[in-house]
C-alpha cells in the first residue's frame, strides 16, 4: 500500500510576525478570508496592528460600488466595521478610516471612532469625502494614547474646556473647516506637538501657533494667511507653499454658519501688502535650519498686481542666522522669484546647501534683467559657507540658469558640488556645448549632470 505523504505547511510555520506582516500587505477582505484555511490561522486577522478600514478594503468588489438595487450601503459597510473590532484580540497601533456617508449614518461613525480611541490606537487616520464637512466627535480630541493625527475634510469644533492631546506628537489638518480661535486652543493645548501639517483650511486667516517643541512646519494656503509664531523656540523644519488658486472647486460648500468654501481670488482691498506679509514671516525664522518655500504662478501675479519691491535683505536683526538648507520653487524667468532669492541669500550668512526648482516658463510672468547676477554682490554664505547647490532647470531658460551657476561658481570658496538636473527632452547640443564648458572652468568643483522626465 502506498503511503499517503503530506506535503509540510511551510508556511503556517512562519513566526507570528511574519505572518502578520504578509496580512498587511493584501487587501482586508482577502486577509480576513485566511482565518478559514487552518487553525494556525484562525486568529492572525484579528491581531492586525494595524487597519486600512475602507469600502475598497473590506467589502467584496462588487459590493463596494454599489448594491443590488445600484446603490452603495454605508450601513452594511459600517457593520462590516463593527463586527472587525468586536473580533479583535489584541489592541491597535494605527488605522486609517475613510468613509462616504449620508447624514443618517453619521451616529454610528462616531461609535466607531470612540472605539477607535477606548481600544489605545496611537496612529488614526480619518478621511471624509462626503458633503458637508464631517464633525469630529469630542471623543477623538480627548483621547489619552494617540500620537499621530491626520484629519481631512472634517469640521473641527474646540470647547473652551478642551483638554489636549496629551500623547500627541504629529498633526495634520488637510482640507479641514477650522475658524482661527479654534486652530489657536487646538495647538497651544497640544504640549508634546512635534511636527503640524496645514493644507488648504480655508477658513483659517491668522494661523498663530504656540507650541513649545514643535519641530516641524508644513503649510499650503490657497489665500493671503498671517502666519504668527507665538511660542515656537524649537522650531528647526519650515514648508509653506502659497498655492494661491491652485486647488479643486468641486469641495466649494456653505456651511451651516453661512461661511463659504469658496474661491478666493485677489483684489485691492486686502489691508496688507503680500510682500510685507512675506517679510514679516520670514522674520520670526531666525532660529530656524531648513526653509522650503513654493511660489506657484498666482503668487507671481499678486506680486506683480501689487508692484511693490522687496528689499535687498532681512532687517539686520532678523537674519536666518542657523539656516543650512534652503529649497525654493518658482518661475525662474519671473523678477519676483530673483528678488526673494537675493534677499534670502543676502539673509542667511550661514546657508550650506542650497536648491532652486524651476517649473516650465510662463508667457504671464514679468521678466527679470539678462544680466542680473552680473550686477550682484556676492553674499556671504556664498563666499564662506555654501558647499552644495542643485538647480532643476527647463531648457527654456538655459542661460539665466548658467548665470546663476557662473555667479555660485565664481565666487563660492567652498562649494564642493554642484548638481544640474534638467529634462530629458530638453538635451540640445548647444545646452550640452555650455554644459560642458562650465565644468571644464571650475575643475575643482564636482559638477553633475542628470537628465529628469519630470521636476
Amino acid at each position: 500500500m502506498e503511503r499517503n505523504l503530506r506535503q509540510p505547511d511551510r508556511l503556517s510555520e512562519l513566526p507570528d510576525d511574519v505572518l502578520l506582516s504578509i496580512l498587511s500587505q493584501i487587501p482586508h477582505r482577502e486577509a480576513a478570508a485566511t482565518a478559514i484555511l487552518a487553525r494556525r490561522w484562525r486568529y492572525l486577522f484579528s491581531s492586525l496592528p494595524s487597519l486600512y478600514l475602507t469600502r475598497y478594503s473590506l467589502l467584496p468588489a462588487e459590493d463596494s460600488d454599489q448594491s443590488s438595487d445600484g446603490e452603495f450601503e454605508p450601513s452594511r459597510w459600517l457593520d462590516t466595521v463593527f463586527a472587525i473590532l468586536a473580533a479583535r484580540r489584541c489592541p491597535l497601533v494605527a488605522v486609517h478610516f475613510e468613509f462616504d456617508i449620508v447624514d443618517h449614518d453619521a451616529d454610528a461613525v462616531s461609535q466607531v471612532l470612540h472605539s477607535l480611541c477606548d481600544s489605545g490606537v496611537e496612529e488614526l487616520s480619518i478621511a471624509q469625502f462626503s458633503k458637508p464637512f464631517y464633525g469630529l466627535p469630542s471623543g477623538v480630541l480627548s483621547c489619552r494614547t494617540i500620537k499621530h493625527l491626520i484629519l481631512n475634510r472634517c469640521r473641527l469644533t474646540i470647547p473652551c474646556t478642551y483638554p489636549g492631546l496629551q500623547c500627541l506628537t504629529s498633526l495634520s489638518l488637510l482640507v479641514v473647516f477650522i475658524t482661527d480661535e479654534d486652530f489657536r486652543r487646538l495647538v497651544s493645548r497640544l504640549h508634546a506637538l512635534e511636527d503640524l501639517t496645514v493644507v488648504y483650511c480655508s477658513k483659517l486667516t491668522n494661523l498663530v501657533i504656540s507650541a513649545p517643541v514643535l519641530n516641524k512646519l508644513a503649510i499650503s494656503t490657497v489665500k493671503p494667511l498671517n502666519i504668527v509664531l507665538e511660542n515656537a523656540p524649537r522650531l528647526a523644519s519650515v514648508t509653506v507653499n502659497f498655492a494661491y488658486l491652485f486647488y479643486d472647486g468641486s469641495w466649494r460648500n456653505n456651511d451651516e454658519d453661512g461661511c463659504s468654501h469658496d474661491r478666493w481670488y485677489p483684489n485691492d482691498e486686502d489691508e496688507e501688502s503680500e510682500v510685507s506679509r512675506l517679510i514679516r514671516f520670514l522674520m520670526q525664522l531666525s532660529h530656524i535650519e531648513s526653509l522650503t518655500l513654493k511660489f506657484p504662478l498666482p503668487y507671481n501675479m499678486r506680486l506683480d498686481r501689487e508692484n511693490v519691491s522687496l528689499p535687498k535683505s532681512l532687517p539686520s536683526g532678523h537674519f536666518l542666522m542657523n539656516l543650512k538648507k534652503l529649497d525654493l520653487s518658482m518661475h525662474f524667468d519671473d523678477k519676483y522669484f530673483l528678488l526673494i532669492l537675493t534677499c534670502l541669500l543676502n539673509s542667511s550668512p550661514n546657508l550650506r546647501e542650497l536648491i532652486v526648482r524651476q517649473d516650465k516658463p510662463n508667457g504671464c510672468a514679468k521678466l527679470a534683467e539678462a544680466d542680473y547676477w552680473d550686477k550682484q554682490i556676492p553674499p556671504e554664505c556664498v563666499r564662506n559657507q555654501l558647499s552644495t547647490a542643485t538647480l532643476f532647470t527647463h531648457y527654456e531658460v538655459w542661460n539665466n540658469w548658467l548665470d546663476l551657476a557662473w555667479f555660485l561658481l565664481s565666487y563660492s570658496r567652498v562649494l564642493n558640488r554642484m548638481i544640474i538636473s534638467y529634462r530629458e527632452e530638453s538635451y540640445n547640443q548647444s545646452a550640452w556645448k555650455e554644459l560642458f564648458l562650465l565644468r571644464s572652468a571650475f575643475p575643482g568643483v564636482r559638477i553633475e549632470y542628470n537628465t529628469e522626465s519630470r521636476l
